[in-house]
């Protein structure tokens, strides 16, 4: 009879144990749910490794934007460069013609 209390007790306290431990696990679970806001260190950790790409990503990019403009100036100087020399070669091609139509009437 002692025997059986007593593995009775043993029960009962294993049970609540781990029902407390339960309990525990549920309540951390909770916690880290509800904490949205990290550590001030872990913040600090994160934004830093955050910032190094970051600016390494920005540095390539206005390099890039920089060659692309650079690009974009130097093609459309040669565009107006070959559209200036056009409009000469016609000048000159209309100058020969009136030339040519003005002998041709005197």
């Amino acid at each position: 009879a002692e025997q059986e209390a007593k593995a009775k007790a043993d029960k009962e306290a294993a049970d609540k144990a781990s029902q407390e431990k339960a309990d525990q696990e549920k309540a951390a679970q909770e916690k880290a749910e509800t904490r949205k806001l990290p550590t001030k260190q872990l913040r600090r950790r994160l934004r830093r490794n955050l910032r190094l790409p970051i600016r390494r990503r920005l540095r390539k990019r206005r390099r890039s934007e920089q060659e692309a403009k650079a690009k974009k100036a130097d093609k459309e100087a040669a565009d107006k460069a070959a559209q200036e020399k056009a409009d000469q070669e016609k000048a000159a091609e209309q100058e020969a013609k009136a030339k040519a139509s003005g002998e041709g009437e005197g």
